[in-house]
């Protein structure tokens, strides 16, 4: 009987949590993880991870997950910035709900990388400026999905 009442309330602390992280992809040499700042407001609380809070190779890094309110919007405002100044940025909401974690995948790129992305709900694309864009279509591109913590989808 006790294990089954720990095992409940286990699965109903999940269906309460919600959770965020964010990954930085690039090529070598365009979007460098020390270049992002990305604030994150949820139930009155705002965040900010940039630089040293994102980990991985010269082509991902990633953010640790960073527990969120299950109601409301989860505000993400992310800037690009070089010491020449401003590269882009972009801002966008994403509808919180219990038992989910979300992820916020960032590109510099010509073409939609929602289109080979498996398991995202949603795309931004933002200007990046003339001076440090590779050709006219290149743009910072915010991609958003989510799986359920207690019950996820494998893909």
């Amino acid at each position: 009987m006790v294990a089954a009442t720990v095992a409940l309330l286990v699965a109903v602390g999940c269906e309460e949590e919600a959770r965020v992280s964010f990954t930085v992809f690039s090529e070598p040499g365009r979007l460098d993880p020390g270049t992002v700042t990305v604030r994150f407001s949820d139930d009155g609380r705002t965040r900010t991870v940039s630089g040293d809070d994102f980990a991985g190779d010269g082509r991902r890094a990633d953010t640790p997950e960073f527990g969120m309110g299950t109601r409301g919007t989860l505000d993400v405002e992310v800037e690009v910035e070089t010491d020449a100044g401003r590269v882009a940025s972009g801002i966008l909401e994403i509808p919180l709900q219990p038992d989910w974690r979300w992820h916020v995948h960032l590109f510099l790129d010509e073409r939609n990388p929602n289109e080979t992305c498996i398991g995202c709900f949603g795309y931004r694309s933002f200007p990046v400026v003339e001076t440090y864009r590779t050709s006219p279509a290149e743009s910072l591109w915010m991609l958003w999905g989510g799986n359920s913590i207690s019950s996820p989808v494998v893909y």
